[in-house]
């Protein structure tokens, strides 16, 4: 009973981080990324803040919209399909413009090789799209999974590929 108190782990958290296989993960994370795990852990949840806020915008855009079709324009049928169609195109394009900026400014800080990022960033984007849709309707589909549930493991799993690419690929450092 002689070590000091410093030398003890105070919390369960601390013990874990102790051990020997968290020290090789840790040391394996950074190699990875070539960033200290802090900053990992931060840019991750830089992502996430910044994914969230596109759901906020996404949704009170779509809602907009919504709106202004039921008080103004009162488009039916084949009609407001375009209308919404059109909606979702001119909402996908705030989208990314905003996540963009957002990522490379805010999460990843880079400041340099905008044109060839954005160009990357587009291309991630519809990947994401072509992903997002085949998992919630294969989810959905084949392994008969509620729709709702089927978007909601998509959108985790592309949360990964998505911090993945942007972090690897198009924000490298």
């Amino acid at each position: 009973m002689n070590e000091k108190i410093a030398d003890r782990p105070k919390t369960f958290i601390e013990k874990i981080l102790k051990t020997k296989f968290m020290n090789w993960s840790i040391n394996l994370l950074e190699k990875m990324f070539k960033t200290k795990i802090t900053t990992l852990i931060a840019e991750l949840f830089k992502t996430a803040a910044v994914g969230g806020l596109g759901v906020v915008v996404n949704m009170s855009l779509f809602f907009l919209f919504t709106v202004l079709n039921a008080k103004i324009f009162n488009l039916t049928g084949a009609e407001e399909k375009i209308y919404l169609i059109t909606c979702q195109v001119f909402i996908h394009i705030i989208l990314i413009t905003m996540s963009f900026f957002m990522q490379k400014y805010f999460t990843f800080k880079k400041v340099d090789n905008t044109k060839e990022q954005l160009v990357k960033f587009i291309l991630q984007s519809i990947s994401y799209f072509l992903f997002d849709t085949l998992f919630t309707i294969g989810f959905n589909e084949w392994l008969k999974i509620p729709k709702m549930i089927s978007k909601l493991i998509s959108v985790f799993i592309l949360f990964f590929y998505s911090f993945l690419t942007q972090k690897l690929w198009i924000f490298k450092r």
